[in-house]
């Protein structure tokens, strides 16, 4: 495999940045108790800047803001995978034979991407990091439709 440098392209200080940005920053700022400058200025960090956003920080910029693009450069930069299992209860019948035909297509996509790389004879750091990121998204698709049928139990 790679090296590490070679595969990792998520920067957390820099989806950070986009999280606060795409947002009020004044009102953020406000509800995490602090001055719009100072979260400008945590905005604007990287990693060897002095005012670099802080754990706390980041879990209340995604709790507030809802985005999860923080924890998903975070993960991609450890090599790590997150997959959204909200629970599914109140979905449909219908919902759920989208959910299973979602993890039909996102497979395909997975075989796909490794078949591409085995017919080429010919493994790239592109290729592993397609392959990498289909898998990441079927796993995702199945975690969801388990965590929707585990809405299905009677008890």
């Amino acid at each position: 495999m790679p090296p590490k440098s070679e595969l990792a392209h998520a920067n957390p200080f820099e989806a950070f940045r986009n999280v606060v940005y795409l947002h009020d920053v004044p009102k953020l700022a406000s509800d995490m108790g602090m001055r719009p400058g100072t979260l400008y200025n945590k905005a604007d960090a990287d990693h060897d800047s002095h005012n670099q956003p802080t754990l706390r920080d980041v879990v209340m910029v995604t709790r507030l803001s809802g985005d999860l693009r923080i924890l998903d450069a975070l993960n991609e930069m450890f090599d790590r995978a997150a997959f959204d299992v909200r629970p599914h209860a109140c979905s449909s019948d219908s919902a759920l034979l989208e959910l299973i035909t979602h993890m039909g297509v996102e497979s395909g996509q997975f075989h796909q991407a490794v078949r591409e790389a085995l017919v080429a004879k010919s493994f790239t750091v592109d290729k592993l990091q397609r392959i990498r990121a289909e898998a990441f998204d079927l796993v995702g698709a199945l975690m969801t439709l388990v965590a929707r049928v585990e809405g299905l139990l009677d008890e």
